[in-house]
């Protein structure tokens, strides 16, 4: 995203997207699991919502929604079909 631009927060609405983007690369902040997962879903919803083509998330070892392991299942989960 932009300079200066901030993290879409964990409310219904989900920030803004740079609307000159085609493609957007984005990498997974730290912290709660609940908190990164609703991250990661507002940053593919605003990218979505305007018009960037491609998107695509650094990810992690065995992303999975139903692993054991936290981090594995916020990832699994961000990279679910939509």
């Amino acid at each position: 995203m932009a300079s200066g631009t901030s993290c879409p927060g964990p409310g219904p609405r989900t920030g803004a997207a740079p609307h000159s983007a085609e493609t957007l690369v984005f990498v997974s902040s730290d912290g709660p699991v609940a908190e990164v997962m609703v991250h990661h879903r507002n940053v593919i919803r605003a990218a979505r919502d305007s018009g960037v083509a491609r998107s695509g998330a650094l990810s992690g070892r065995d992303a999975d929604p139903s692993s054991p392991f936290c981090h594995a299942v916020s990832y699994g989960y961000t990279e679910q079909p939509r």
